[in-house]
């Protein structure tokens, strides 16, 4: 067993969540980060077979090529005590195998939705030239929010590469009951293998099984190779017939005739949400037809006979006066079909499932800098059209924007938008007595700003006060118009005394005597120094400043503290016993030690910068024994 280990001096690992064939996966502790991983540990056994470590080597490459909401996050790859591990983003959830062992068949919507989700992975992942191999629903994990990840790449090859399924004495590679019919053969995997094996977890998802089972192995894979798919709505009537389509277009037994991209099958599933009754699917040059319909000649049978030009100008005509009479149907047709294409686009739209698309964001009400921000997160550019004034709003506000929020957009489209700049012809306010700052900030509500700043040193005003202004309050400008200012800028004549270690009391008494003022009082724990003491202070010591300006301290306080007692009973002689704090999201070992079996006594004082709740772990050997939840309070608490 793994658990309690420390890999790396980083990474604590923690029980079993999963195992499969080459490793196991362990729930994992970040020391440094402090998040929650998940571990995955190459099998012992596997740890001396070249191929199973390249295959293992391969994965972590393969994930590392690429990052998508949809699939597994890679953290990092190392090898310790010549074991080869991965971590990577755990996911607190479940697999997709587990949900259906739980539920049964899914609703039409959530199997659509998730394999729409797994379309979005293996698209980029077969960009990446990376043929992953082992789509299974044991592969697809389901967090909290109904994100479904894609996982284990640890039978994918590059596309350009040897992709065969199987490999010598090591048997079959990929799992039988998702196997494309090629895999089965041993032949080169493709694209249109992985969307084979997706198709048949889509089955799985709306009937609650897989479309082949059998006694071995072999006889699975045969079934792949020669035994028609079955109908979805036979085995869940609930099922749409837009859903059996697909997954019978999807599971062809030759390649060519199946989806040959993920973009295609994910274009499909959201066609399938807007017409369940099907009909769209596009069958590929060879395949079967969606719908077996008995073709009809162009031409009604006998008007080649026996006066065969008349009969054809009477059929004509026949078939025109239909045409006549049935135009209003026709244009009615028409205008639903235009009106059905819209509303197509609008649903699919609002449920977020039109790629390439995004909704236009409110920026009415933003100032500039906010709503260029929000624009490059959605991926969209702002251009600034024009400017316009208005006296009640604040001047860099957007106050005017195209598109209208919510209306559709393409990613890397342009949202244009008016700026206001304030009043057209401003007032001039009065500035005289108030701070730099101040007086640039009523400026600029104003749409005006500070032309030329004139410093004036015989002044007893404090620094920065505004003295005097070129233009005098209530004269009427342009917006855009400045205004120079005279400023106090008496001489920095008093220096900042030295306060380490002084108490509170000494800090301030000596800034009195400098002319100085103490201001802002902060605690905070510093090593090295007593309880009470200046361990900082802003400005500097040395500084020069004006008389009556103020000093920042920061005081040593007492560290938060703990009496952690309890009584162990050990069972077994060498049992390795650690204990942990865990402090701020870090995993700190307060208590080391091999005991025999019997009764261990534990009294330990426990520190830390921070007060507050914090738990205390205790592993016999590599098994959680305890976990406790305790209060460190700070001294005289």
């Amino acid at each position: 067993m793994m658990t309690g280990k420390c890999l790396m001096g980083r990474y604590l690992v923690g029980e079993v969540i999963g195992t499969g064939g080459m490793a196991v996966v362990y729930k994992g502790h970040d020391l440094r980060s402090g998040r929650t991983v998940a571990i995955k540990i190459l099998r012992k056994e596997f740890n001396q077979d070249e191929e199973f470590v390249l295959r293992f080597q391969r994965e972590a490459q393969a994930a590392s090529l690429i990052s998508h909401e949809n699939l597994i996050d890679l953290y990092d790859v190392g090898e310790q005590d010549e074991m080869h591990f991965i971590v990577m983003e755990y996911v607190d959830g479940l697999t997709l195998k587990e949900l259906i062992q739980r539920q049964g068949a899914l609703d039409n919507y959530t199997s659509i939705s998730i394999a729409r989700q797994m379309c979005l992975a293996l698209k980029l992942v077969h960009e990446a030239k990376i043929i992953h191999r082992d789509i299974k629903s044991q592969n697809i994990l389901l967090d909290r929010k109904g994100i479904a990840k894609l996982a284990d790449f640890g039978i994918a090859r590059a596309a350009d590469s040897d992709t065969q399924t199987l490999s010598g004495d090591k048997g079959v590679l990929g799992s039988v009951h998702y196997f494309s019919p090629e895999q089965a053969k041993g032949e080169r995997a493709t694209q249109s293998s992985d969307l084979y094996s997706l198709g048949v977890v889509l089955f799985e998802m709306i009937t609650g099984r897989v479309p082949f089972d059998g006694d071995t192995p072999v006889s699975v894979a045969l079934h792949h190779i020669n035994t028609p798919v079955p109908s979805v709505r036979t085995l869940n009537p609930r099922a749409t017939k837009a859903i059996d389509e697909i997954v019978q277009k999807a599971m062809e037994k030759d390649p060519s005739k199946r989806y040959q991209d993920a973009q295609s099958f994910y274009n499909d599933l959201c066609m399938a949400l807007v017409y369940p009754e099907g009909g769209f699917i596009q069958r590929e040059e060879g395949g079967a037809k969606p719908f077996d319909k008995e073709e009809k000649p162009l031409i009604p049978e006998g008007s080649h006979g026996k006066g065969g030009g008349e009969g054809r100008a009477k059929g004509w005509l026949q078939r025109g006066g239909r045409r006549l009479r049935n135009l209003p149907v026709v244009l009615i047709s028409l205008v639903l079909l235009i009106a059905g294409v819209a509303v197509t686009f609008v649903v699919l739209f609002s449920l977020g499932i039109m790629p390439g698309w995004t909704n236009a964001p409110q920026l009415v009400g933003l100032q500039l800098a906010m709503a260029e921000e929000r624009v490059e997160e959605l991926g969209l550019h702002l251009a600034l059209e024009a400017y316009s004034y208005d006296d009640s709003i604040q001047p860099g506000t957007v106050i005017e924007q195209e598109p209208s929020r919510g209306s559709p957009l393409r990613l890397g489209g342009t949202m244009r938008v008016v700026l206001c700049k304030g009043p057209e012809f401003p007032i001039v306010p009065r500035l005289i007595g108030l701070s730099l700052e101040q007086a640039r900030q009523q400026l600029e509500a104003k749409g005006l700003s500070i032309g030329q700043i004139i410093p004036q040193e015989d002044s007893d005003e404090p620094r920065d006060t505004v003295l005097e202004q070129s233009i005098d309050e209530g004269v009427q400008l342009n917006n855009g118009d400045s205004i120079d200012l005279v400023v106090s800028a008496p001489p920095l004549v008093r220096t900042v005394p030295n306060l380490e270690y002084c108490t509170v009391a000494e800090a301030r008494a000596l800034l009195e005597a400098e002319g100085l003022e103490l201001g802002e009082i902060y605690n905070d724990h510093m090593a090295g120094y007593e309880v009470g003491q200046v361990f900082q202070q802003q400005p500097a010591s040395q500084t020069s400043l004006l008389d009556g300006e103020s000093v920042d301290i920061w005081v040593n306080t007492a560290l938060a503290s703990y009496r952690y007692e309890a009584e162990l009973e050990i069972f077994e002689d060498d049992t390795y016993v650690r204990i942990y704090m865990e402090d701020q999201g870090n995993m700190k070992m307060i208590y080391e030690e091999i005991r025999e079996a019997g009764v261990l006594s534990i009294d330990l004082n426990l520190e830390s910068e921070v007060p507050g709740y914090k738990d205390i772990i205790v592993y016999f050997n590599e098994t959680e024994y305890s976990r406790e939840t305790v209060y460190f309070a700070e001294e005289g608490q």
